[in-house]
């Protein structure tokens, strides 16, 4: 016999933080993956604020960034370093191009003035020399 309300009686008498692990487990892969893609996001917005002062141009955080990542320096101290290891947790370990970053960060809108748009001239391979 189906009881909708079963799952909530018996999540009521779990404590709090097994309760939450247990149904983040029950929800449908999908909505796993999507939330860990926002948390992603959001790491990613952060990183940027972090880095935007020193680097200058969204172009340039995004490509540091990126650099980071690809090069698994994540042990970098400080709450950079903290929200590095964040994202590649969250990414599952899987470098991000800066493209991808500039994309997600204008589809949040999380840090101010997020144009990733520059002229031909200003791409190089190598990215801004910034201390993480």
């Amino acid at each position: 016999m189906h009881d909708p309300g079963r799952l909530e009686r018996i999540m009521a008498l779990i404590p709090p933080d097994d309760a939450l692990w247990l149904s983040e487990r029950l929800e449908p892969r999908w909505r796993q993956r999507a939330r860990r893609l926002d948390m992603r996001n959001g790491a990613i917005a952060r990183a940027l604020e972090l880095l935007l002062p020193e680097a200058g141009s969204l172009y340039a955080a995004a490509r540091t960034l990126e650099s980071a990542l690809r090069s698994q320096r994540i042990s970098a101290p400080g709450e950079l370093g903290a929200v590095l290891r964040e994202i590649a947790m969250l990414n599952e370990n899987r470098p991000l191009g800066w493209r991808q970053i500039c994309s997600l960060q204008k589809s949040t809108g999380a840090v101010a003035n997020p144009a990733c748009h520059v002229a031909r001239h200003e791409v190089s391979d190598e990215p801004k020399a910034i201390a993480i």
